[in-house]
């Protein structure tokens, strides 16, 4: 089995959105995650299609980008007391 560039754009792609709606208000920590991401793809640029890395990578780029949708929530604390609540925000 091996990996396509199809496959891995799309995972990419997938990737990108996710940290998108994860991080809506926050311009730095969307900018590191992007450039995260884009470190890491280009540090995996060379490897073989049918490697159980590059295998491995899709995968996990797709895990990564699941957590971030349903696993992550921005929120802003309430004034001076300890409480936090969700930023609005859409998608």
């Amino acid at each position: 089995m091996s990996v396509t560039r199809t496959e891995v754009l799309s995972a990419y792609r997938y990737l990108l959105r996710s940290i998108a709606i994860a991080f809506p208000g926050d311009r730095e920590l969307l900018t590191a995650a992007r450039t995260e991401a884009r470190t890491r793809f280009d540090k995996a640029r060379n490897l073989a299609a049918d490697s159980n890395e590059a295998i491995e990578g899709v995968k996990h780029c797709r895990d990564v980008g699941l957590f971030l949708r349903r696993n992550v929530v921005q929120g802003v604390k309430d004034g001076d007391s300890d409480r936090y609540s969700e930023t609005s925000h859409f998608y």
